[in-house]
């Protein structure tokens, strides 16, 4: 299959023969859609994909224009992925797609991809997201004169500033401290008895444990997303050879899934209350509006039965004036016909 190579299935912890499908997805806490992927091979260590020279040669291949925008997917497949996330964050914004928050795993946190999340949006974008245990990603608190790593944080601060939280029963450290140049609030968490440390950072340094914890939950709705996919719309499971039919298939079952999830949240989640009260303002406006409107009529009904002139052909008389201004114009037609409650434009 072209595009294929040995990728580390974190299922059976075993190598196999595949690509890796990298997702952004966007949630609103009620649901979770797919809006952009990429699919990548693994170089190896011996940039040869892990394949022999025989399966290489004989690995389907398949020619493009370098105008057509397949050439363009074609070559993603050996591009970084913490590049195509950024990438995907920027295709975001540019189609007007809002956020406040990037939400990754432990693998993608870094202090590039970090900046670039910050970057976004005039820096209203922030990132949450686990850590490496890694003792090479080392962090500048205030109270210490060199970058240390978790190790090093936990002995010093775990007698002395650790905290419980009896919501979620666990125990953490939160720290302010410094990821190159980016300032971030670490959260250092235990689980129950577990002997094993987590760490969940943000750039959010206003942000409390909860509220950071509640909002990571979220990106396990993608974990949901690939399981019903996979169990319900065949992804993964295009028997063609070709990169473009792989990238085809993968777009239409997100595509179908995004349709599914859209009907099931307005007729399951949102059936009544969450409908109405999305509703509800403009609905508001409008009766507000509508009983405006109203008694203006009768100011200038009682107005004009002082005077003696006849209110309906007067307006009438107005609307149909050619000197007359457009705003004139709308608010004799609007007081002509009482039911007619749309709100004009009058810009």
């Amino acid at each position: 299959m072209e595009g294929a190579s040995k990728v580390f299935d974190h299922v059976t912890h075993n190598f196999i023969y595949g690509m890796k499908c990298q997702t952004q997805a966007l949630s609103d806490g009620k649901g979770c859609y797919p809006i952009d992927f990429s699919i990548h091979r693994e170089k190896g260590k011996k940039k040869d994909y892990c394949l022999t020279l025989k399966q290489r040669k004989e690995q389907f291949k398949e020619k493009r224009n370098a105008k057509n925008p397949d050439y363009a997917r074609k070559a993603e497949c050996d591009e970084s992925k913490l590049e195509m996330a950024r990438r995907m964050l920027c295709h975001a914004v540019g189609h007007g797609i809002n956020f406040k928050y990037v939400l990754a795993d432990s693998w993608f946190t870094c202090e590039s991809l970090i900046q670039a999340v910050r970057e976004l949006c005039g820096g209203s974008v922030h990132y949450i997201g686990l850590a490496k245990m890694n003792p090479k990603l080392r962090y500048q608190t205030s109270k210490s004169k060199r970058p240390q790593n978790i190790h090093e944080l936990i002995v010093r601060y775990e007698r002395t500033t650790s905290c419980y939280c009896r919501k979620y029963k666990c125990k953490y450290i939160q720290l302010h401290a410094k990821l190159g140049e980016q300032p971030v609030r670490i959260f250092i968490i235990k689980y129950g008895r577990s002997t094993h440390w987590k760490v969940l950072l943000t750039t959010d340094t206003s942000m409390n444990f909860v509220r950071a914890f509640e909002l990571y939950e979220r990106r396990w709705d993608i974990e949901v997303i690939f399981k019903e996919c996979r169990g319900y719309l065949g992804l993964g499971k295009c028997q063609s050879r070709s990169y473009n039919a792989q990238i085809a298939d993968t777009t239409l079952c997100f595509m179908m899934y995004q349709m599914l999830s859209l009907a099931k949240r307005f007729s399951e989640y949102e059936t009544l209350g969450a409908l109405f009260r999305s509703e509800r303002d403009r609905l508001q406006v409008l009766t507000l509006w509508s009983r405006t409107l109203e008694e203006v009529r009768h100011l200038l009904e009682v107005l004009s039965r002082e005077a003696g002139v006849d209110l309906l052909t007067c307006l009438s008389t107005v609307a149909a004036r050619q000197t007359a201004d457009f705003s004139t114009k709308v608010w004799a037609h609007l007081l002509c016909d009482s039911d007619d409650y749309a709100m004009p434009d009058l810009n």
